[in-house]
Order: C-alpha cells, then structure tokens, then sequence
C-alpha cells in the first residue's frame, strides 16, 4: 500500500519538491496554487456570492454544474447565467468581477512550487474551465515554463475518468517515477489506483470544500 503523505505550507511544498525530485510531478492548480475559482468567487465566507446576494443555494448549484462547464469549452458568461438561472438567484457581474479581482490571485508560493523541477518534468492536469483556467494561465506565466498541459475542457475527460486525465499524462511521459500533488483526496486515491504516488496538499487559505474538481 502506497503512502499518502500530506503537506501544508506552499514555501515546504516547493523544498519537498526540489528533495523528492520525481521524474515526473502531476500538479494540480486549484487549491495547491491557486485558490478554487469557484469555491472561492461563490463560497468565501468574508464576500462570497452566496453571502453578498444571501443564497446559500449558490454553493449546491454550483457543485452540481460544475462537469457541464469543465469538460467542454463554455464562456463564462453562460456559467453565470446557468447558475442563476437554476438557482433563481440575480447574480450581478460587478460583483462577480470585484471578487474575482480580490481573491483570485495565486498563492505567494506558487512561482518556487514551479521552479522547483525542471519544466519539462512538470505536467499540470486540472479539471478547470476554459475560462478560469485562462486566468490562471497567465497569472502564473504556465506558457513560459513549457509544461504539459492535460486539462478537462479540453479532453472531455476528469482525473476521475476512468481512463482519464492521469493515464493520458503517464502514457504520453513514458515514466515511472511520478508524483502527484492535489487537494482533493478522492483524485489522490484514484491516482494510487494507478500506482502513482501521491501527496495531499493542505491550503492554508482555502474556502469551503467539496470533493469534486
């Protein structure tokens, strides 16, 4: 049985990284590099959607629509109108933008867990969408260290799929010395299903969690 260690700090995650030094690191974004756009925009506790517009409803909704809008390409103008539709919630832009502004930034960690490995032996699988991802993209300047990008949009496939996003990384690298990181236990477990192993990252700043995405 394979280990599940889990780490907390990004500035430890970054020198287990550079120790560890796997031939290949899967890493997650949301929750390891860079807050939960979703989570964060409708769940935060301080100016989250569901507490400006008082909808508790907004954080269910959300959960549930999250696979028709991560794996496919949608805009996010039609993610807004879809949750508010079928939340029969009024969500304004302003507001959504303003806490996007404010929260969604990366981790101050971030640039040491991507520097920490060569990027050619550093592959980001993640089950955003196209247009949170974007953002993420280029805030964290992905395109300059030319990872390996294995996204759900655009493969119509999870890390959760069976076959799925973490068979196609590990196919397509060739490798077997793989590590993969994520906040999320049930994609760790799915990776230990595939003898990969795994570490669990602990955000210190994180909203409120499922066990999706």
């Amino acid at each position: 049985m394979l280990n599940r260690p889990s780490i907390e700090n990004g500035e430890y995650l970054a020198e287990h990284l550079a120790t560890r030094s796997p031939r290949l690191l899967l890493l997650d974004i949301g929750g390891v590099l860079f807050p939960d756009p979703w989570e964060t925009i409708v769940g935060d506790e301080r100016i989250g959607l569901a507490k400006q517009l008082d909808a508790p409803q907004l954080f269910r909704v959300a959960r549930e629509l999250w696979d028709t809008f991560s794996l496919r390409n949608a805009s996010e103008e039609a993610y807004w109108e879809t949750l508010g539709a079928t939340a029969r919630v009024k969500i304004p832009i302003a507001i959504v933008n303003d806490i996007t502004q404010r929260l969604l930034n990366p981790y101050e960690w971030s640039m040491g867990v991507l520097n920490a490995l060569p990027s050619s032996r550093i592959a980001i699988v993640s089950d955003n969408t196209e247009f949170w991802y974007q953002r993420q993209k280029q805030l964290l300047r992905i395109e300059s260290h030319s990872m390996h990008q294995y996204l759900s949009f655009r493969c119509g496939l999870s890390k959760k799929s069976k076959p799925g996003l973490l068979e196609m990384a590990i196919e397509e690298s060739g490798v077997e010395d793989v590590l993969f990181v994520d906040d999320r236990q049930s994609n760790l477990d799915r990776a230990s299903q595939l003898g990969i192993e795994t570490l669990l990252f602990h955000s210190p700043i994180s909203s409120t969690k499922g066990d999706e995405g």
